[in-house]
């Protein structure tokens, strides 16, 4: 807002509308209109008169003030226009990934934007604490075990959006801790995990001689009486994660990322596992 209409160019006259003052007076909303040409565009800048009139010093004072005002503001955007600072451009578009931001400037896709200098060695603080979701685990040895079958990962992926041909729509995961051998059975219903774990290691029991350890999830499919029945017949201790704690199991998380990777990146590995299924 303005009180010299000089300053102004295409005044609308406005009725009604008062803006109050720091001091307290309160001036009276004439009009609205443009910065004149002299000065850095402005757009719907009121004109305002206050309720005390101004001596000739007050006044010139006031439109040089005013003046000086809009060359500084005007002088700021220009710089901070041709600013060269990727960070500052990261944040003023949304924090936006920095290749993007690179391809973005080098192909010209938005206009005003000048070539970035040190996009290599962006770190951002917000982005790096908004992406970090727990707080990480104490590392431990990749290999819990001493010998083939001393403990075996499992873990239930499903339901898949698309079924198998065989209409099965759950995959069953074991993974040996020692040697990373992968086991994967698919079944149709989460009420058939029990009795595919029976045939595998009533099968893997026999070839091998022993099982000594599983490893799962709180899941109703592998904690129930019929599990821990089996488990107990056969001498297989069976171990859980903690609750919401997916990084204790985290050999067969692991593995079924990788499963559904392969089987989503790779038509024909894709028809196999339905195949198989």
């Amino acid at each position: 807002m303005t009180g010299v209409k000089e300053n102004l160019q295409e005044v609308k006259k406005l009725k009604g509308g008062k803006v109050t003052f720091g001091c307290g007076t309160k001036g009276m909303i004439q009009g609205k209109g443009r910065t004149s040409d002299e000065q850095p565009q402005l757009m719907n800048v009121y004109l305002v008169k206050s309720a005390k009139p101004l001596t000739l010093t007050e006044r010139q004072s006031t439109r040089s003030s005013f003046r000086q005002q809009l060359l500084h503001v005007g002088s700021i955007c220009k710089c901070l226009s041709v600013r060269d600072d990727v960070e500052l451009w990261h944040k003023r578009l949304g924090h936006m990934n920095v290749r993007h931001l690179t391809d973005l400037v080098n192909k010209e896709i938005v206009r005003g934007v000048p070539k970035l200098k040190g996009t290599e060695k962006l770190v951002c603080g917000p982005c790096n604490q908004g992406k970090q979701i727990k707080v990480q685990h104490k590392k431990v040895a990749d290999v819990q075990s001493k010998t083939v079958l001393d403990l075996v990962h499992m873990d239930l992926m499903g339901p898949m959006q698309v079924e198998s041909i065989g209409g099965k729509r759950y995959v069953f995961v074991l993974v040996d801790d020692y040697s990373r051998y992968t086991w994967v059975r698919f079944i149709r219903d989460k009420s058939d995990t029990m009795a595919s774990f029976k045939i595998w290691a009533l099968q893997v029991i026999t070839e091998k001689g022993s099982l000594k350890r599983i490893r799962s999830d709180h899941g109703g499919e592998f904690q129930n009486e019929v599990m821990t029945k089996f488990c107990n017949e056969q001498g297989i201790a069976h171990q859980f994660s903690a609750p919401r704690t997916p990084q204790m199991n985290g050999v067969v998380e692991r593995k079924n990322r990788t499963l559904q990777e392969m089987a989503s990146n790779d038509p024909w590995r894709k028809h196999s596992c339905e195949v198989l299924g």
